[in-house]
């Protein structure tokens, strides 16, 4: 009963972590255009390229960054890219 008691409260506890508002996902989803978060890459060095925010729009996806970006919406907010997998009305 304890091991139940204690996996229930974990799933409460990470349930609510990612529920809670993130402003940085706030600002990545440009404030709701885009929703259904596909991947999130890490990819500091493009902040030369494109600044601190940068609302790239769709991309068919491939190599970035020595990794595999998915297809969707991009968005960079230093150092990371968000790709959305809807854009919202």
């Amino acid at each position: 009963m304890r091991t139940f008691l204690l996996s229930a409260a974990l799933v409460f506890l990470l349930v609510s972590l990612v529920n809670a508002e993130d402003p940085t996902l706030e600002k990545a989803s440009v404030s709701g255009k885009y929703s259904k978060l596909v991947q999130m890459m890490p990819c500091a060095k493009d902040k030369a390229t494109y600044g601190e925010f940068n609302d790239y729009g769709q991309w068919s996806g491939g190599p970035w960054c020595g990794q595999t970006g998915k297809a969707g919406y991009w968005v960079y907010v230093a150092p990371n890219w968000y790709v959305w997998g809807e854009k919202n009305k």
